[in-house]
């Protein structure tokens, strides 16, 4: 697309796209309000959000240990995503560059940057500690799926090939 036909698509005269601007206007103006959380707000928000992935982790195991079925334990999961997303909570994985585009564009500093992500890992960690504390020790039952769960995770490791390994008889 030629440069005059940018220019007669969008309201102004540069050659980039209206819409590319406004989105990335959009998403500097969201980092930036990550960034100026108050210390309170980032740990509030942090351990809310450790505490909705952990409630998504105890429907995945409840759904886990009655049925066996992981592609049902995976849909149950989605829970503790969708209670994520409708609070607002932040999650230190969730749209992890966001605040970094705020930084590039000037609207925060790396302390506040620090203070988002060290805060928000910690108390997403304490959360998810919280929940799984207490599904321990409220179902009992659970225990060999708990296990089970654990174990898949550790075998599969970080590069996903554990188990593949394992399936293809190798």
């Amino acid at each position: 697309m030629s440069d005059a036909r940018r220019r007669e698509i969008g309201e102004s005269d540069e050659p980039v796209e209206d819409e590319v601007a406004e989105s990335f206007d959009t998403v500097v103006a969201e980092g930036a309000e990550r960034l100026n959380r108050t210390w309170p707000a980032v740990l509030v928000t942090g351990l809310s959000g450790g505490l909705e992935v952990g409630v998504g982790v105890m429907a995945y195991l409840a759904v886990l240990h009655d049925t066996g079925s992981h592609l049902l334990a995976g849909l149950a999961f989605s829970v503790g995503l969708i209670a994520l997303l409708l609070a607002h909570s932040e999650l230190f994985t969730e749209n992890f560059l966001v605040p970094i585009a705020a930084l590039a564009a000037k609207e925060g500093t790396a302390w506040q940057l620090g203070k988002l992500w060290i805060g928000t890992l910690v108390t997403n960690l304490a959360g998810g500690w919280l929940i799984m504390l207490l599904v321990v020790a409220a179902f009992p039952a659970w225990h060999r799926t708990l296990v089970e769960a654990g174990r898949h995770y550790l075998d599969v490791g970080l590069g996903g090939r554990g188990s593949a390994s394992r399936c293809s008889g190798a």
